[in-house]
């Protein structure tokens, strides 16, 4: 149990034995809930730079989808979760999510001198979006272009952030997980073809990253079982986002790939 969780349920416990109404005390205990939780990220961002700045250690700025919420918590890491965002529209602006313009305000203002950032976006377009795509076109064309269609924009913001001069590296998506088509769209993809679908898109982004001198992480490699799905010691509650356990693979491979302390 947390210090988070305990602390909930003293405070359950309190009100409850004061005779407050069961729906008072849910709102109540939902909203110390909510100040914890808020407290808790606010002190773990700051020890970590303060811890950052005493012992010049770079931090870890994680920028992304839900996908980067996986490293919330996780020592050194500072995570931006800029919602729902997709690959495919990161480079547009003004889109639902607003997520180029959420990035590259982050990348203004972050501490680079003392900071690697790292980029994770492309689950979602995976998950959802290219086969929905591909249905809605009556499958005209192949799956794979709307594929690299995502990729080639995907790859035109990272242009940008290249000419910034920020050092940074690309996270590929983790391996297909298991969920279902939980928000009910009319064309989502059997479990083989979104596996086959991820595949492809690490592939080609790695390949892509590659050809730019952008660093790749393959997560997808260091995660998938051999049916192409994320290895259930991997695999978090909701059958799509990875495990906090994960995260040493970023930090191994960080300490292979760039000669610092991390």
């Amino acid at each position: 149990m947390t210090p988070i969780d305990s602390l909930k349920d003293q405070i359950r416990s309190s009100v409850r034995r004061r005779g407050v109404p069961g729906a008072i005390r849910s709102f109540l205990v939902n909203r110390f809930q909510r100040i914890l939780i808020i407290s808790h990220d606010t002190l773990h961002r700051a020890y970590w730079t303060v811890y950052s700045i005493l012992f010049q250690k770079p931090l870890l700025y994680a920028i992304g989808d839900s996908h980067v919420l996986t490293f919330k918590r996780c020592p050194r890491f500072i995570v931006y979760h800029l919602g729902p965002a997709t690959a495919h529209n990161l480079g547009k602006p003004g889109n639902t999510t607003r997520s180029r313009e959420r990035l590259f305000d982050l990348l203004r203002r972050l501490n680079r001198r003392n900071g690697l950032i790292m980029l994770m976006f492309g689950e979602i377009d995976c998950r959802i979006h290219f086969y929905n795509q591909y249905m809605k076109h009556e499958k005209k064309h192949p799956l794979s272009q709307f594929i690299d269609d995502t990729i080639s924009k995907y790859m035109g913001v990272l242009g940008e952030v290249q000419q910034l001069g920020i050092d940074f590296f690309v996270c590929g998506i983790p391996p297909a997980g298991r969920q279902g088509n939980a928000y009910g769209y009319i064309h989502y993809a059997d479990p083989q073809t979104r596996s086959l679908i991820y595949r492809e898109f690490n592939e080609k982004l790695e390949h892509a990253c590659a050809g730019r001198g952008i660093r790749y992480l393959n997560i997808y490699s260091k995660t998938a079982g051999p049916d192409g799905f994320t290895r259930a010691e991997y695999l978090s509650d909701d059958d799509v986002h990875l495990k906090q356990n994960t995260h040493r693979f970023i930090s191994e491979w960080i300490e292979k790939t760039r000669p610092i302390d991390i």
